[in-house]
């Protein structure tokens, strides 16, 4: 019986304690500004008004740290965005090529996300072309 318990202890641990490995191919987002950002990925030219960005609110009282959606990406942090669903979404498009649109953390604390498709309240949009979806990495800086 001990053996046994010591063997799923070993197996536990090793489950527990493994390092997380990101994805083999993805868009490595750095984020060097003083406040998060949010990342929306589309092969639209703008905006799309849906699916909304929602934002990310720590629930009071909660000792244990969790972890914000992947589309929210920390001050002065990176984010991994798949490429896999990148690809897919820069499919649906025209001319191949994929966009990500950076959303001030503000705005989305401030204002509706009606509001901001309307405006096209973004601070950055970079476009991605098909050759470079091609590749395992890509790197996207947010200054």
């Amino acid at each position: 019986m001990r053996k046994r318990l010591f063997i799923i202890l070993i197996l536990l641990s090793s489950f527990i304690f493994t390092s997380y490995d990101p994805p083999e191919q993805y868009v490595l987002i750095q984020n060097t500004t003083e406040s998060a950002i949010y990342v929306y990925y589309t092969s639209f030219d703008s905006l799309p008004k849906e699916p909304a960005l929602k934002l990310f609110v720590k629930e009071k009282g909660m000792d244990k740290p969790i972890q914000s959606p992947e589309y929210r990406i920390n001050a002065h942090s990176n984010g991994l965005v798949p490429l896999y669903s990148l690809k897919v979404e820069s499919e649906k498009s025209k001319d191949k090529k994929l966009k990500l649109y950076f959303i001030t953390e503000k705005n989305i604390k401030e204002k509706k996300w009606d509001e901001i498709y309307k405006n096209q309240l973004y601070e950055k949009k970079i476009i991605i072309e098909s050759e470079e979806l091609k590749k395992d990495k890509i790197i996207a800086i947010y200054k």
